[in-house]
């Protein structure tokens, strides 16, 4: 081989290897980042109260419970596929104030 082909070939080397090392890099970052997202803070508190649908009703549960502690004459079913999904999630309320804002805006 030439000096101009052992050349050509180690910058073509080069080039890879900084590819993949970087794209490992990458990858690293992206799941240290979702890692993140799933993961709650560790200040702050679990939710007090769960807002969810139950026998296709709106409910709310207590941290916890396993049974509602009120259910709400509204047929999940009437609600945009958007919010039905989040009910069937449950939706968190951190305090009382906050559990009567998203009863307020799911009844109104």
């Amino acid at each position: 081989m030439n000096r101009k082909t052992i050349a050509v070939l180690s910058i073509a080397a080069a080039c890879v290897l900084s590819a993949g090392t970087a794209a490992a890099f990458s990858s690293l970052h992206e799941q240290q980042e979702q890692s993140r997202a799933v993961q709650p803070e560790d200040d702050e508190p679990a939710p007090a109260y769960w807002l969810k649908e139950y026998n296709g009703r709106l409910a709310v549960f207590e941290r916890g419970g396993v049974d509602p502690v009120r259910i709400i004459d509204l047929d999940v079913r009437t609600l945009p596929p958007y919010d039905r999904g989040l009910l069937q999630a449950g939706i968190a309320a951190g305090d009382r104030q906050e559990l009567s804002r998203l009863l307020e805006d799911y009844t109104s």
